[in-house]
Order: structure tokens, then sequence, then C-alpha cells
């Protein structure tokens, strides 16, 4: 991939010579892995003018400011395209492999507890999914949705064995874990980090720096800043033992909550949505779950069907 990308930079220059196309030609060729590398390189320009997104145009403008503001190095057209190619190319990467076939995932409901090759334990959430990408430089998950727990395991290193920083990546940017136990749930727009134990670094995608999270506390984090949150738990999240813990929460979010453990759709009208209430309630056994909060508050379930339930107002 990364030899096609620089053949890609080097044929739409204007300098590019007669011979490095019948090059080209030989080396595309020359195994069907150089015609699929060329094929997903020609796939990422395509998407590129087509939905000229905002990181692009970004990342192009300040390759040329740069450019510009060193001529005495005298950077040709060339040697900006290729930056510009990597550097989208890099993204894109770091984009499919976010979205390739995951190695473990979870059902709507299900939960699973994973060991991993290093002795990290992983639990994923309900409807969660990662792909697992340990190296010589790095042990990476890539959390594709939903939520998993960490419990890095300690390195034993070899001599000469160099250490190798445990990094989740969400959509918005990566979290290094500093020998600790922490949470990641993937959002829409968001992701959001708890760190139960030691430390953790949070890394936007877009931003100049990182943040340093400590147990006890959680953030949001989009690709471009770090937001603090209040921490509302004590100990791990309700999850990990099969509860949603509420504390003075909105039914509607609670509800929203619950929805994430059950398949189908499970609402509730607007006029019992801010109704506020407290309780541990089964992630397992949602049925019990809605019996109990129409005991707690004036509200019905409506079932329309098995799979469609809505909280109303009582009577």
């Amino acid at each position: 991939m990364k030899a096609a990308a620089q053949w890609h930079a080097q044929l739409c220059s204007d300098d590019a010579t007669a011979g490095e196309r019948e090059a080209w030609a030989i080396w595309h060729a020359a195994h069907e892995t150089h015609r699929w590398a060329w094929q997903q390189v020609e796939l990422l320009r395509g998407r590129i003018q087509q939905q000229r997104e905002k990181l692009p145009e970004e990342l192009a403008a300040s390759t040329f400011h740069l450019a510009s503001t060193l001529p005495k190095l005298r950077v040709q057209r060339r040697t900006v395209l290729k930056t510009c190619v990597f550097a989208l190319f890099g993204g894109v990467t770091a984009w499919g492999t976010l979205h390739r076939k995951p190695d473990y995932q979870t059902a709507t409901g299900e939960q699973q507890e994973i060991t991993l090759a290093d002795g990290t334990t992983l639990l994923m959430n309900s409807d969660s999914a990662v792909v697992i990408n340990f190296d010589a430089q790095q042990r990476l998950v890539r959390l594709q949705r939903g939520e998993i727990y960490i419990r890095t395991a300690k390195e034993n290193l070899a001599a000469g064995e160099v250490h190798r920083p445990f990094i989740v990546q969400t959509a918005q940017g990566r979290i290094r874990a500093l020998g600790t136990r922490f949470t990641v749930r993937q959002g829409d727009e968001r992701s959001h980090v708890a760190v139960l134990e030691s430390a953790v670094e949070i890394s936007p995608s877009a931003a100049a720096r990182g943040y340093l999270l400590h147990a006890g506390e959680q953030a949001e984090f989009s690709t471009r800043a770090v937001q603090p949150l209040e921490s509302d738990y004590d100990g791990d999240p309700g999850w990990i033992a099969g509860m949603v813990v509420a504390t003075d929460w909105r039914l509607a979010d609670l509800v929203t909550e619950l929805a994430r453990y059950r398949p189908g759709i499970l609402v509730c009208t607007s006029e019992v949505a801010d109704l506020r209430i407290s309780g541990t309630f089964p992630i397992k056994d949602s049925e019990l779950a809605l019996k109990a909060i129409a005991k707690a508050l004036p509200v019905q379930i409506v079932q329309r069907t098995r799979y469609w339930v809505t909280l109303a107002a009582a009577g």
C-alpha cells in the first residue's frame, strides 16, 4: 500500500517521465497485490474528490504553506504531492482498519471477556466490536463501536525488548494506558473515557497536545478537544457487574441506557421523559427493570409488540 501511494504521487506530478510510467507498469503487472493496492489508492483519490472533506483541504493547505516557507529547500511539486498523498493515505488507512471486520464482537445484550496475548483483560459490553493489532511497536485495540473495559497487564520484557505502549483507538483519537484500568465508550461524535485506576493519556486526532486523566476521573473527547466530566461513580461501572446504576437520572436517560441491552425499540414519551429516578436495574432482565420503573414512577408499560415497548404516563 505504501509503494502504491508513492507511485501515485510520482505519476500525478507534472515532472513524471516516460521511464517512470514504464517502471510503474512493470511494478503494477508484477503481482496481484500490487494491482489491489493501486486500486485502493485510486478509490481513496475518488473519495477525496467526491466528498471534499474538510480535513484533506486543511491538510493540503498546510502542506503547501510549509513548502512556500522553505524556499531554500527547493521543494518541488512532487515532494509536496507525496507529502499530501502519504498523509491522506495514512488517515484513510486508519479509518479502514478502524472499520474492518472485527476480531471480536458482541450482540445486543451480550457481554464477553477476552484475555489478550499480553495477559490484558478486555471485557466487551453490549453491541461492541474491536480489532486487535499487536506488533513490535505497540499493543493496539481499535474500538469500532460500543464499550469496553480494559485491565492492562504488566509487560514481561526479555533482554533487549522494547516497551510497547498499550493504546485504545476510537474514531476521535487515542487513549494510551499508563498501567491502568479504564473504560472506553464510542459515541456518534465523541468518545467517553472513565479511569478506575492509575491514569491514561487522551490524544484527540486533531489536537496539538494530549490530556492526562487520573483515577476517579472521566471525560469525553472529540477529534479536537477533551471535555472533563463530573464523576458520579465509586468503583467499577455498574455494567461490569451486569447492572445499570442510576442516581437521580432523567427517565429518558435511563430508558436510553437500558435500550442498549435489549433488541428492538425501547422509548418513553415526552410527558414522562423528565421524571427523575434512582436505582439499580439488571441488564440481562430488561422486563424486570421495566417493572421496577413502573413501580417507582407514575408510568405504564405499553407493549405494541415484543420488540417495541414504550413507557407512557400512567392512566
